[in-house]
């Protein structure tokens, strides 16, 4: 799709309570850190690199409080840099 799109894709956004319902997730499992996650945004990376199209992980329902939003913050950097995940 990005080769049809013959430049006109700015960018690759990850629906994860699409994906992950689509799966038969039910809403208490679903999250940006839910493995079947992890592998959909792996495939889009791959799928995008090379082209200079960003890939972004999808929205999250959990509010802003500090101590639970700052993980999958962490695990999106830790992701996109290659390092380990604490």
């Amino acid at each position: 799709m990005l080769h049809a799109a013959a430049g006109r894709c700015a960018g690759l956004h990850f629906g994860t309570y699409d994906y992950t319902a689509a799966l038969g997730i039910s809403a208490a499992y679903q999250s940006l850190e839910h493995p079947a996650a992890d592998h959909a945004k792996a495939v889009m990376q791959v799928a995008a690199a090379g082209t200079g199209v960003p890939v972004c992980d999808g929205s999250t329902n959990v509010l802003p409080v500090w101590q639970h939003h700052r993980r999958p913050g962490r695990v999106g950097l830790a992701r996109a840099a290659g390092a380990p995940i604490t």
